[in-house]
């Protein structure tokens, strides 16, 4: 956010912070929801590139394609956001760097 509108904002009796502080979320919950939600973007990537369709990827993963689209989301657990990945090839040097980025 701009200095000049956080200042605006500030001067209107607005409290502006950053969504860890709205929650109220520490840091080690902070950074495990970016940590999914890099490993839930690289699912919709992954699959968008082998040209997969949702069902598809249900079918490999043997569960339903509204499943899918929950992962896609990042409302699933790290093991099954990282075993989607590798089940569409990913390698761990990559599954590496969507850790450090969800940092």
């Amino acid at each position: 956010m701009k200095a000049e509108r956080r200042a605006k904002l500030e001067a209107a009796g607005y409290t502006v912070g950053s969504v860890q502080d709205f929650l109220e979320l520490t840091d080690a919950e902070a950074m495990l929801i970016e940590i999914k939600l890099a490993l839930a973007k690289e699912i919709k990537a992954a699959r968008s590139s082998k040209r997969m369709t949702q069902k598809q990827l249900a079918a490999l993963m043997e569960t339903s394609q509204p499943r899918v689209v929950t992962m896609e989301r990042g409302d699933a657990t790290i093991d099954q956001l990282t075993k989607t990945l590798v089940a569409l090839g990913v390698g761990r040097s990559r599954l590496g760097e969507l850790v450090a980025a969800g940092r």
